[in-house]
């Protein structure tokens, strides 16, 4: 028989290669710009729909200055913070899960395992960090816990540095605290992992290290004084920079440089 080319032979078969475009830039700006526009409703409802005062928020109270997370902490600005938090939150998820995909598709069993561990704990103090809401700070049956327990008791600077605040109020600043950390240490921990990721993959531009180390630094520091602050079980106002406030030279160091 007449030999017929490709009679008898296996089709050759081949997957095609599917390209497609990662955007981790826009993820983050989207990320970023989530977080300030809540800030900013939040701040608009807390000035104008809240009986929020200087003289008796607790944030001011036990930090002893402004503090940007007290326009998330009065009714109803608290409700529409949580939401728009939310919506923050879900956009880092997605970042991680993405981030993890990406990983995933180069088919390499440690760096996957690696990234798979690092992204769930990241989720995890994500998932963790709405808890800040859940932390009430203003009951509805009094203002303040202890001092003002009746409701019609004066409650301001002056009483914090006389009396100090009651440790109802202390436990709950710091534990509305301890989920902001929580989550700034997974933060730090996801952006040392992708700029090694990034590093392995040949990045050395000068610039993008630099801009890692300032970002890894001040939040770092950020985070070890906030963590320095809530382990004193008192107002800052009580020992910032007052001697003998402090257990060590090196909570000092910490705080002092922050």
């Amino acid at each position: 028989d007449e030999e017929v080319p490709g009679k008898g032979q296996a089709a050759a078969t081949s997957a095609e290669a599917v390209e497609f475009d990662v955007f981790f830039g826009g993820m983050s700006k989207a990320f970023a710009a989530s977080f300030f526009i809540t800030l900013l409703l939040g701040a608009v409802a807390t000035f104008t729909a809240t009986d929020f005062s200087m003289d008796k928020d607790k944030i001011i109270a036990y930090y002893g200055f402004f503090n940007p997370c007290l326009v998330f902490d009065h009714y109803p600005a608290k409700a529409l913070a949580m939401a728009g938090m939310g919506f923050f939150l879900v956009i880092g998820l997605l970042f991680s899960v993405m981030f993890f995909v990406y990983v995933y598709l180069e088919r390499r069993l440690t760096t996957t395992v690696w990234s798979g561990i690092i992204v769930s704990m990241v989720t995890i103090a994500h998932l963790l960090f709405i808890n800040v809401f859940t932390v009430n700070l203003y009951p509805e049956t009094r203002r303040l816990h202890g001092i003002a327990a009746d409701g019609d008791a004066a409650f301001s600077m002056a009483a914090v540095h006389e009396h100090s605040m009651p440790a109802a109020d202390i436990a709950a600043v710091e534990l509305h605290t301890k989920f902001y950390i929580l989550w700034l240490v997974a933060e730090i921990v996801l952006m040392l992992h992708i700029s090694g990721k990034f590093f392995a993959d040949g990045q050395r531009h000068w610039k993008f290290w630099m801009y890692t180390a300032i970002c890894v630094f001040g939040a770092g520091l950020h985070a070890l004084a906030m963590l320095v602050m809530v382990l004193q079980n008192r107002p800052k106002v009580d020992w910032y920079f007052k001697v003998g406030g402090l257990a060590s030279p090196v909570q000092y160091a910490i705080v002092y440089i922050d």
